[in-house]
């Protein structure tokens, strides 16, 4: 029913983000986002995303609600973890975040986060 995607490099800055198709609108119209960065879809209308930001001690997730418009963050407390290469999944039933971890350049291990 959605189509998530992102826009880079534009000239025109205000272009530039992420972008949710709801494809089944009468009149389809793309709707930016408040955030940008990586995402994987939990389930049929909740994504989970990362904010990109290339300084971050830790990688903080979010769950935004395609339907309601809102986002919360998945761990308050944070996690300590920074995913290396962008090497993350959700579980097939939506509980669970795996991902490859980084400390620094080094490889930390795969890691099991539990949804709520």
């Amino acid at each position: 029913r959605y189509l998530l995607y992102y826009v880079t490099f534009q000239q025109d800055a205000s272009l530039n983000g992420t972008w949710l198709l709801d494809l089944t609108a009468k009149s389809p119209a793309p709707q930016k986002l408040g955030w940008f960065g990586t995402y994987r879809w939990r389930d049929a209308e909740h994504i989970i995303y990362v904010p990109f930001d290339p300084a971050a001690a830790e990688h903080s997730f979010f769950e935004y609600n395609v339907t309601s418009g809102q986002s919360r963050e998945l761990f308050p407390d944070g996690t300590g973890l920074t995913i290396a290469n962008n090497d993350w999944r959700i579980s097939p039933d939506g509980s669970k975040i795996a991902l490859v971890a980084a400390n620094g350049p080094a490889l930390n291990g795969i890691w099991v986060l539990e949804l709520k």
